[in-house]
């Protein structure tokens, strides 16, 4: 979906692989003490090695592994969800094909995102001169486009990324706010596995209100955020957590990084499907849940005026009640085989596969399938 998940995801895991070598490596050591108790010169020296240098050390290290630890962790998540912001405004960028199809919201704010840009910029001490002044052009290039509404025009993505303290709940909800999403933490809560950390977390067995799971959502943000300011500045108050302990919130923050990939990614989705140019409407008699999948039964009176096929990789929106779900079209069986490409209208029963959860509710939903946009760069070859 977006490469600044893969390399947050990469980054987390790999800080994770790291802790739990640590934790193998004290295990190892005190261990070792009950082990190597005879006498001779190896196990000796073993047992004077763990006592006057690694016992010695011990809280030092753990002191250390905790700073580079909580850095690397809010740095990383930092670094993601700027990446993200960036990559979405990128994405429609590349797909919308006139500025009037980008949301009314991402237009309005962007003159005034463009500015802040404009002034980070101008400050940023890493461009020297040349560089500053080509980012500049290119930024005031973009507004002037933008503003009358070019065929060529480009959202300034940076814009949309900048924010002005570390990320906590609120400034973390506001960012998500530019680009669309206005209540991310609601959202997320879709999630099911977030919503399972979350409980584990709180050493919850039962199910709790939206409101107080956002509020841990928060809590855990917020309180990520303060332990690295803490660190940054040498004035460290919090308690210093166990490996266990950062351990269960890089799990956490990881789940609610997929989550947030996931709405972001369906939130691009909604918008290249509103104006796609070409669909077909279809309604679903049957839906399998543990395949992801969508019945469809003798299709043959269809408005094929638009879109008489349906493809691998095809746009679908899925309207069940006052519920829509985006995604895509990731297997075909017809004919009890797959396929790649089916062409409407089709007699025989068939399915489509798709990359949300399907519950067995959307049986009867609306289903609509459009091509995905050809991308502006390809429309101009």
């Amino acid at each position: 979906m977006f490469q600044s998940h893969d390399l947050f995801s990469e980054g987390v895991h790999d800080l994770i692989d790291h802790v739990n070598y640590e934790k193998a490596r004290d295990k190892f050591f005190l261990d070792g003490l009950t082990i190597n108790s005879g006498t001779s010169a190896s196990e000796v020296n073993f047992r004077e090695f763990v006592t006057s240098v690694y016992k010695t050390n011990a809280t030092k290290a753990k002191l250390y592994i905790y700073n580079s630890t909580i850095v690397s962790l809010y740095g990383y998540l930092e670094n993601f969800l700027e990446g993200i912001a960036k990559e979405f405004i990128g994405k429609l960028n590349d797909s919308l094909q006139c500025y009037s199809h980008v949301p009314p919201k991402i237009r309005d704010i962007h003159i005034d995102a463009s500015i802040s840009l404009l002034t980070k910029v101008k400050k940023d001490r890493g461009l020297d001169i040349t560089q500053r002044d080509s980012t500049v052009k290119t930024i005031i290039n973009n507004m002037n486009n933008c503003v009358n509404e070019q065929d060529d025009f480009k959202l300034n993505e940076a814009a949309y990324a900048i924010h002005t303290a570390n990320f906590r709940y609120d400034n973390t909800h506001e960012l998500f706010s530019k680009i669309g999403i206005e209540d991310l933490f609601g959202g997320v809560l879709h999630d099911n596995k977030l919503v399972e950390a979350l409980l584990a977390r709180n050493a919850s067995e039962y199910d709790v209100e939206r409101t107080i799971l956002k509020r841990w959502i928060g809590q855990e943000l917020d309180d990520l955020a303060q332990r690295r300011n803490e660190i940054a500045h040498g004035s460290i108050t919090s308690d210093i957590e166990s490996m266990d302990m950062f351990l269960e919130r890089a799990d956490l923050i990881l789940k609610l990084s997929n989550a947030i990939n996931d709405i972001v990614w369906r939130q691009y989705l909604s918008i290249i499907m509103e104006v796609a140019p070409s669909s077909v409407v279809l309604n679903s008699v049957a839906a399998y849940p543990k395949h992801s999948a969508l019945g469809f039964s003798n299709l043959t009176n269809l408005d094929l005026s638009k879109k008489n096929n349906i493809t691998l990789g095809d746009l679908v929106k899925c309207v069940s009640g006052e519920r829509r779900r985006y995604g895509v079209v990731k297997s075909i069986i017809h004919n009890k085989n797959p396929v790649e490409h089916l062409t409407l209208p089709v007699a025989e029963d068939f399915a489509i596969g798709v990359d949300f959860t399907v519950k067995s509710k959307l049986a009867g939903a609306e289903i609509i399938i459009a091509s995905p946009p050809v991308l502006r760069t390809q429309a101009r070859t």
